[in-house]
């Protein structure tokens, strides 16, 4: 980060925004590949992740595990299935509910797409011990939770 200031005087949530984007930037380069965005491959990996916990995984389900609103869960769906990378099709349990099911077409590329995320993650934390990785972990999660509804 190119100083102005001394970082002591940017506030910290101006921080998070620009690592927020600055990692966003770095995935979406990463994706451009397979015509995602970084959110989107993202998503599909939460998808993954989801269908190995359950057996049916709905776009409420989605929207809580990342802590979107339903429209922008609703957009990012809608485009996955547009690029051919999901399909809905009704619940086995309740047909008036629509699961979200993975391709063949994003099972091939998920893994390369897990491999790029952890690869900028592991680029974003260089440097830092795991111990301050965890404390940082645990802190963002209690501002999370402060500032929560």
């Amino acid at each position: 980060m190119k100083d102005c200031k001394s970082q002591h005087d940017v506030p910290i949530s101006l921080l998070f925004k620009i690592a927020d984007v600055t990692f966003s930037k770095r995935l979406n380069s990463a994706n451009e590949e397979y015509g995602l965005t970084g959110n989107q491959a993202q998503l599909l990996g939460t998808i993954r992740k989801c269908r190995e916990e359950m057996d049916e995984v709905f776009p409420s389900t989605l929207e809580e595990r990342i802590h979107v609103s339903r429209p922008t869960m609703s957009g990012l769906l809608k485009r996955l299935e547009a690029k051919g990378f999901i399909i809905f099709a009704p619940s086995s349990k309740d047909k008036r509910y629509k699961q979200v099911l993975l391709t063949e077409k994003a099972e091939a590329v998920n893994q390369r797409i897990g491999e790029k995320i952890f690869e900028t993650e592991r680029k974003m934390l260089e440097g830092i011990s795991e111990e301050d990785v965890e404390i940082a972990r645990t802190i963002v999660k209690k501002m999370i939770e402060n500032i929560s509804d």
